[in-house]
């Protein structure tokens, strides 16, 4: 299931739920940019990891991508859901 999330500044974004366990929210997306073909930050494939903190949120998102090169950052706690 997708849902929509209210960044309050600009464009609802379309976030991918997980089956991941945990006490705690987490939206985390994969980091992607700083290098010289592209030096902007960006943001791409944002999901909602369930974990029990940040950390754990974080090395569960780059498990489930298989993230080798460029890796998750937690975005923040979803506070103004909208689901689809």
């Amino acid at each position: 299931m997708e849902f929509l999330y209210n960044t309050g500044f600009g464009p609802r974004i379309s976030i991918e739920n997980t089956d991941t366990v945990g006490s705690q929210s987490y939206i985390v997306a994969m980091e992607c940019g700083g290098i010289m073909e592209d030096p902007d930050i960006h943001y791409e494939k944002y999901q909602l990891i369930r974990a029990e903190s940040a950390k754990e949120a974080v090395e569960k998102y780059n498990k489930l991508n298989n993230c080798n090169y460029y890796y998750g950052k937690v975005i923040e706690w979803p506070q103004n859901l909208l689901w689809l």
